[in-house]
């Protein structure tokens, strides 16, 4: 099957995910390391009174601030990707790795001005010494990536990441979540399992460890295991803080942005790994940090769990009354995002946006598929993607999802309106590739979340008018959302456009002269219009255009 190259828009960022997974790196070393360094500092005074002379407290005083600079750059760098934070690591890595130059220099001159050299039994030394190196190499690492990620732009988007980051950040609103009194699951049992958690790690970070190699080895093995103990906890009662979709979308009045997946790829809780997902939980949890400036972020939750996994709010529902639900919510959504599944009900979810012709607003992602084994991982992605085009055939997308083969490196796809798609991509399999993928994805949906209309002649002439609202009203009166003066054809409220589900359509309001699309005058009834077409209002005329991102304000 032959389809033009048109019909699909590739857009790769297998190198913004190879660096980002390198930055990403930098938030254990930053949030955790650099954080127990910081929790010993603060002590050391009240414990070795030697601290406590003006050499040695200025030293403590400095070195705190440059930590607990680093804690808190690396701690708003969970779970987000933002240019913002990246220009706060261009400050703090170069002060950390100055830091651990000075640490491990003092550590060899203090070790070998002694007699006897550096003793390899003693492990506060050899521990401070190859910390201080393990932080070096991170900071070193970190500094250079955020310097390329500063240069980059995806391949074939034409738009630089920082500038694409930066025009997101300026178009969300604010998280209402944080501005507004919203009943948690259970916010007491939360707090009590948190601070349980929390006591268990700072006795463990505080803790003295054995100066001599062979009695610290254990005592390391069963604070590891006690950290474990810790995080888990921490993980858990951050479940007990999350929201109901009903609550959050009784504060939030702003359009939903629905989520749709199958239970199965939901994220679960590992006690093994649960040091590395207090920190960076899931997919899910990334895409509720960015969508939530947007509206609220909602889901149907699984029957099986008494507790909300953390991410999008969710609502657990019957067999009877979740299917009238996601149609009243796929119906109100400004977007979908939707994990591809292997189970019926995911299919009829995404039947029933082909349907409904939702399509435009939807995009599709491929879930983050577990495994090392790479004919496993593409069994499971390909069987996903012959779901979708089950949902898709006999549709104007049918044709470019069924000439599309590489489906392995698919991240997130949309579906425009003409028929064609974009298909986001990226060779690495991080969670940060994903997570970029979602981002570019809800940018290019903003971007032609709306049309414009270029003036061709008339007082207009020239001009790129914006139609971003539902209803946009054009006419000579003032009040009007598009005003055109110095025509004497245009009636006071001339015309009215509307703009729904990706659909630009216009209605004549009984104006005196008439409203003509493509030459022909309107009668009874809104007409759609799509790009290209030209809109005689008046003596002006106009040609319908995507909106483009130069339509909208950006950042100063």
């Amino acid at each position: 099957m032959a389809v033009s190259s048109e019909r699909i828009r590739e857009i790769d960022i297998s190198r913004q995910a190879r660096v980002l997974r390198f930055l990403r790196f930098t938030d254990y070393l930053l949030v955790v390391l650099c954080g127990t360094w910081l929790l010993n500092l603060v002590t050391l005074p009240f414990i070795d009174h030697d601290m406590r002379q003006s050499e040695g407290l200025i030293f403590t005083v400095i070195a705190v601030a440059v930590l607990s600079f680093n804690v808190y750059t690396g701690w708003r760098h969970v779970g987000v990707i933002d240019e913002r934070v990246w220009r706060s690591h261009l400050l703090a890595f170069p002060l950390l790795i100055l830091f651990c130059v000075t640490v491990a220099a003092s550590t060899l001159f203090m070790a070998f001005g002694n007699d006897g050299g550096m003793n390899l039994e003693d492990y506060q030394t050899i521990s401070g010494f190859f910390g201080a190196c393990w932080l070096l190499v991170g900071a070193t690492i970190g500094f250079i990536s955020v310097l390329l990620l500063r240069r980059m732009r995806p391949e074939t988007f034409g738009v630089p990441l920082v500038e694409l980051l930066r025009d997101l950040r300026i178009r969300r609103g604010k998280r209402a979540i944080d501005v507004t009194s919203i009943k948690r699951v259970n916010a007491p049992r939360g707090i009590v399992i948190g601070v349980v958690g929390g006591i268990i790690l700072l006795g463990v970070a505080l803790a003295p460890l054995p100066d001599d190699l062979s009695t610290a080895r254990p005592v390391m093995q069963i604070s590891q295991q006690l950290s474990l103990v810790g995080y888990f906890l921490l993980i858990r009662a951050r479940r007990y803080f999350q929201v109901s979709a009903d609550s959050l979308l009784a504060a939030d009045k702003r359009k939903p942005i629905l989520f749709l997946r199958s239970f199965e790829d939901d994220e679960k809780v590992k006690f093994n790994i649960s040091e590395r997902a207090l920190l960076d939980f899931s997919l899910e949890t990334r895409l509720s940090n960015h969508f939530t400036y947007f509206g609220p972020f909602i889901a149907i939750g699984s029957p099986k769990e008494a507790i909300p996994q953390l991410g999008a709010a969710r609502v657990i529902l019957s067999d009877r009354e979740w299917q009238p639900k996601v149609m009243a919510w796929m119906e109100a959504a400004s977007v979908v995002v939707m994990y591809s599944g292997k189970t019926q009900w995911v299919t009829w979810e995404l039947a029933k946006l082909v349907n409904t012709e939702r399509v435009p607003k939807l995009i599709l992602m491929i879930p983050e598929v577990k495994g090392w084994r790479s004919g496993t991982r593409f069994s499971d992605i390909s069987a996903r993607m012959e779901h979708v085009r089950e949902a898709f055939r006999n549709t104007k997308w049918f044709a470019p999802l069924a000439a599309f083969e590489n489906c392995a490196d698919v991240r997130a796809m949309l579906f425009r309106s003409d028929g064609s798609l974009i298909v986001i991509k990226s060779r690495p399999r991080n969670r940060d590739s994903y997570h970029l993928a979602a981002l570019i994805a809800h940018s290019i949906l903003l971007d032609q979340s709306g049309a414009a209309l270029v003036g061709i002649s008339g007082p207009l002439r020239g001009q790129r008018l914006p139609v971003d609202k539902e209803i946009h009203r054009v006419g000579s009166a003032s009040d009007n959302d598009l005003v055109i003066n110095g025509d004497a054809y245009v009636s006071r409220f001339h015309a009215c456009m509307f703009y729904e589900n990706g659909n630009l359509s216009i209605a004549d309001q009984r104006s005196t002269n008439g409203t003509f699309v493509n030459g022909n005058r309107l009668r009874n009834g809104a007409v759609t219009v799509n790009a290209g077409d030209q809109i005689g209002i008046g003596r002006s005329l106009f040609e319908v255009a995507h909106a483009e991102s130069e339509d909208r304000p950006r950042a100063a």
